[in-house]
């Protein structure tokens, strides 16, 4: 990737303390890409995506407050709408459909492993810009 572009900006939204500080340092290590905060509920979601207007969110879908498919109906409709990796242990036609119908731009069981998880960010990233 080229030094002389700004790392791609990542919200991590999962109600999981553990979760989140595996993707922080997973995030960490990857060269072009910076966690810019944190969430743990849907509301602080929005609140923190409309703030920091993130590139992408990697977002849990069940959330205590407010789902995850909720969240990114909010984002998705803000003036800078981030990317939506939806990361989730159901990994049902329901959810998948339903993550492409509000306008996800991935979706990703958490059993498929952080490789997985990379190599979507990396291609919807380098889509984006």
């Amino acid at each position: 990737m080229n030094t002389n572009i700004s790392p791609y900006r990542i919200l991590i939204v999962d109600d999981v303390p553990s979760v989140r500080e595996g993707l922080r340092w997973l995030l960490d290590n990857e060269t072009g890409m910076v966690v810019v905060g944190e969430a743990s509920d849907g509301l602080e979601a929005i609140e923190i995506g409309l703030k920091l207007e993130p590139d992408l969110i990697i977002l849990d879908i069940e959330l205590p407050r407010l789902d995850g498919f909720k969240v990114a109906e909010v984002l998705k409709k803000s003036p800078h709408p981030p990317l939506v990796i939806f990361l989730s242990v159901h990994d049902t036609p329901y959810f998948r459909q339903h993550s492409r119908e509000i306008g996800g731009d991935g979706f990703i069981t958490k059993s498929a492993g952080w490789n997985v998880l990379i190599e979507q960010l990396r291609i919807l990233l380098s889509a984006r810009h």
